[in-house]
């Protein structure tokens, strides 16, 4: 039986992030919280535009696999990565025959 349970890991270095779940639409109230494992990191090329700013951010993908996390990512959540950074999540996929979340996100400042 073919899997792709360890293919990012083989390739790619992993690391370890905590997920953190908004729970109201207004305040930076996050009191729902999960360390997730072999989470794999991509920046992409393009920035994204704050609306507020004249600031462009870079987009940062986090792809969680499902099996590592029990909270349902959802937009406005947020991702704490290894070196204490917070990223904002802005988007939010399923994928690989839904084995794992694309998140892209943009570090909060």
């Amino acid at each position: 039986m073919i899997t792709i349970d360890g293919d990012f890991v083989v390739v790619d270095n992993t690391e370890t992030v905590t997920y953190q779940e908004k729970t109201t639409d207004s305040g930076n109230s996050y009191p729902n919280s999960q360390t997730c494992t072999s989470v794999l990191r991509r920046v992409l090329d393009s920035d994204f535009t704050g609306k507020k700013s004249d600031l462009k951010f870079r987009q940062i993908i986090f792809h969680i696999w499902a099996d590592n996390i029990t909270l349902v990512p959802k937009v406005n959540d947020r991702v704490k990565d290894s070196n204490n950074i917070y990223y904002t999540v802005k988007d939010v996929e399923i994928q690989s025959l839904q084995t794992r979340f694309k998140l892209t996100c943009v570090q909060e400042v």
